[in-house]
């Protein structure tokens, strides 16, 4: 029993470490998704967004993987919460909580990078509406000009008598 329980608490290690690689990569990719968006008007953003995707499906995986693990362990231990688990007596908690507040910093600096992302791709699009506006301004400008008068038929002056 306490051999299976050890083993569950290091997959939990483990499950965790794995996320924390994958929320570095999505990390990583979003500052060259920064980068893209400041030096090239977000030309790549698919791209950015295709390759985040399959990492937050690998995050999907790996909680789904956690979750089980940890309901397991609850029913072993006949616990409701891992808040209730002696660290004095399996020390692989005190890693686990130190990895999870790792995974939660990362994915806090991950969240402020996408607001700032997704304010800059916003403030990319209002300026092409605005230049949209202007161009389509102009078109008609210019179609006013070149369409003739059909209009023009006798002049009529009246005159006051």
């Amino acid at each position: 029993m306490m051999e299976s329980i050890e083993k569950m608490m290091n997959d939990l290690v483990e499950l965790l470490e794995e996320k924390k690689a994958v929320l570095e990569k999505i990390h990583e990719l979003t500052l060259k998704q920064k980068e893209d968006i400041e030096n090239n008007q977000g030309d790549n953003i698919n791209g950015f967004i295709d390759k985040k995707q399959v990492e937050i499906d690998k995050i999907n995986v790996i909680d789904e993987d956690f979750a089980n693990t940890v309901k397991k362990l609850k029913l072993e231990l006949d616990i409701e919460s891992l808040e209730q688990v002696d660290t004095d007596r399996f020390p692989q908690m005190k890693v686990m909580r130190v990895k999870i507040e790792e995974i939660l910093s990362l994915g806090n600096d991950i969240m402020k990078l996408e607001e700032y992302n997704k304010d800059k791709i916003i403030e990319i699009i209002n300026h092409i509406k605005k230049d949209l506006k202007a161009v389509n301004l102009g078109r008609k400008s210019v179609k006013a000009y070149e369409k003739p008068n059909i209009d023009v038929g006798g002049i009529y002056i009246d005159r006051k008598k």
